[in-house]
């Protein structure tokens, strides 16, 4: 069986495409290497992009399935990129819809949580192409689930710069190790759900496997998290003692396409798929700050 993981040296491609590969997959990664992360080992790596019609519709023409993770994104980075990211997130994503349904090829198209307050056009292009996978599904038939991931993190993720966005967990982590100030948009007082990359990618296994056979996730939305939600303060607590860091915390002005309080958890009451199996966040931070000690050479 060959699968196409779009977006697939990102941090959710690269992790889903070794876990497809570790159990017996042909994985095809398309990726237009914006970042500067490895390709994956035993992989069919096609660079290029999903802007790139003719390319999408001959890789899924080859295909059995089809991961959809490609796409520009960052709240308040993309307001600069709106006309990019427009044409990455939502024409990219139709072309992949296009091919899917042309050689009816089940496809996965992960969203994100979309509370109120989130406007900027990553969180804008993301509500567009749910519409868009349940549009082509209504009319078309089109084989699609729609995962919304929560927060995701874990080893691997890359920090600003390296990427053109600024995550939480690998901007508080370095700065923890390096005894430089730790600084959070806004109150902190802000909720999220992170969930652990690895467990992340086990679940889109999972939605696969239930997407061939069309049993539960066809045709649906839902969210892919922990269901336990922890304050962006509480996090940097956490992360300081175990680093035993000097870092000064300093509160900042909120940033523009971001709401000032925000509670962003998973609701797994109506998940198709089982997510009850969850590394302890405290496990799973520690597990995540030895890789930046030995990822960018920072010891203490």
């Amino acid at each position: 069986m060959k699968i196409l993981v779009t977006g697939g040296i990102g941090f959710l491609g690269k992790a889903v495409s070794e876990r497809l590969i570790d159990i017996g997959y042909n994985v095809t990664t398309l990726d237009n290497q914006f970042t500067s992360r490895n390709t994956v080992e035993n992989a069919e790596f096609v660079s290029g992009s999903v802007t790139n019609i003719n390319l999408v519709d001959k890789l899924i023409h080859d295909a059995n399935f089809v991961f959809h993770f490609a796409g520009i994104l960052g709240t308040n980075e993309t307001l600069d990129i709106i006309q990019q990211t427009n044409e990455v997130n939502i024409n990219g994503t139709v072309n992949v819809l296009q091919a899917c349904t042309k050689y009816k090829v089940p496809m996965v198209f992960t969203s994100k949580p979309n509370p109120p307050g989130f406007l900027n056009p990553y969180t804008i292009t993301k509500e567009t192409c749910e519409k868009y996978c349940m549009m082509f599904h209504e009319m078309y038939q089109t084989k699609v689930a729609i995962p919304k991931i929560m927060y995701l993190f874990g080893p691997e993720q890359l920090p600003y710069p390296i990427a053109n966005y600024k995550k939480y967990i690998p901007t508080f982590v370095l700065a923890a190790l390096r005894n430089e100030p730790i600084t959070i948009y806004g109150s902190g007082n802000q909720i999220i759900d992170p969930i652990y990359i690895d467990e992340a990618a086990n679940v889109m296994i999972e939605i696969m496997k239930d997407l061939i056979l069309d049993k539960k996730t066809n045709g649906q939305m839902f969210d892919v998290g922990t269901g336990i939600g922890i304050s962006v303060n509480e996090i940097v607590k956490i992360l300081i003692k175990i680093t035993k860091s000097k870092s000064e915390v300093v509160h900042v002005q909120m940033r523009n396409g971001e709401p000032k309080s925000s509670m962003v958890v998973a609701n797994l009451n109506s998940s198709p798929i089982d997510q009850n199996n969850h590394l302890n966040f405290y496990k799973a931070l520690q597990k995540t700050i030895e890789f930046y000690k030995k990822s960018y050479g920072v010891m203490q």
